[in-house]
């Protein structure tokens, strides 16, 4: 399976990478998100699962107000890639019984 090219966004802690598990399987999100697994550092064995999407129209703004009352996860990173006019948006993992997935 091919993975986007982005594996690393800018954290406080430069170690931070995360590694694509696979493609997200929902005709709500389409084709272009991905689950993956944060981790600091490649020792880190268990790291955090994080959920990565790509998009043409995102408001980091919305995301926010959503996450406030528990009905998106948390933003943990947002980048308008400005070559291809594609969000690059990294979140975390969210319930797959929730009604927005």
């Amino acid at each position: 399976m091919v993975f986007p090219y982005h594996a690393k966004y800018p954290t406080d802690d430069p170690r931070v990478i995360f590694v694509y598990a696979k493609r997200h399987n929902s005709q709500e999100l389409g084709k272009s998100g991905f689950h993956g697994i944060r981790r600091v550092a490649p020792s880190d064995v268990e790291g955090k699962a994080i959920f990565v999407k790509f998009m043409r129209r995102y408001s980091r703004e919305a995301h926010r107000l959503l996450a406030g009352i528990s009905l998106t996860p948390e933003l943990l990173y947002h980048e308008l890639i400005k070559e291809t006019g594609t969000h690059f948006v990294v979140m975390g993992q969210f319930e797959a019984t929730s009604a927005l997935c």
